[in-house]
């Protein structure tokens, strides 16, 4: 991703989201507003963690892999983000309590926006642009996110070339290509 006006922009830029139209069942990625920290968050069905990262993200030039990988069971939610495939520290603002909720087949993927909310007056849309955009049903680990990571190639920019040629391909639930 690049981000095109991150300083002017007031309200959480959401990056990904996944979620039914009434804001249930949510999952997102954004970048929080007044910190430009990475935001991680889950709806459960007691309680929703929500995890930031330490320090601010800088995507002022240039464009960025950023990937996340969330494992969760009862009470559990531990998510792992990287940006340009360097682990990104953070800690759990809110923890985690009952069982992650599991989007439905009314759940709409968004790239760019919040799940849930009008479209009309909703502010929470990420401004910038966007290479590419993957969604897998498993929990990727290190090496298989620095494999999308480096997959460019010498004379390329870094980042998904082809996914049909990850190791774990048939875990990609989803994958915009954006105009490739």
């Amino acid at each position: 991703i690049s981000s095109s006006n991150a300083s002017a922009q007031t309200t959480n830029r959401y990056l990904f989201a996944i979620g039914a139209q009434d804001g249930s069942k949510h999952r997102g990625m954004y970048i929080e507003a007044s910190t430009n920290k990475l935001v991680l968050t889950a709806k459960f069905n007691s309680a929703h963690p929500v995890w930031k990262s330490n320090s601010a993200i800088d995507l002022s030039l240039g464009y960025h892999h950023i990937a996340a990988s969330i494992t969760s069971s009862t009470d559990t939610f531990t998510p792992t983000a990287y940006v340009d495939n360097v682990a990104v520290a953070g800690a759990l603002t809110a923890n985690a309590l009952g069982t992650i909720e599991t989007p439905t087949n009314q759940s709409s993927i968004l790239c760019g926006r919040k799940a849930g909310g009008n479209i009309a007056t909703d502010t929470m849309f990420y401004s910038g642009s966007a290479a590419e955009m993957s969604y897998w049903n498993t929990n990727l680990n290190a090496s298989q996110v620095g494999e999308i990571y480096s997959q460019g190639g010498a004379n390329q920019l870094p980042g998904p070339q082809n996914l049909a040629d990850h190791s774990a391909y048939s875990n990609l639930v989803s994958w915009w290509r954006m105009g490739d």
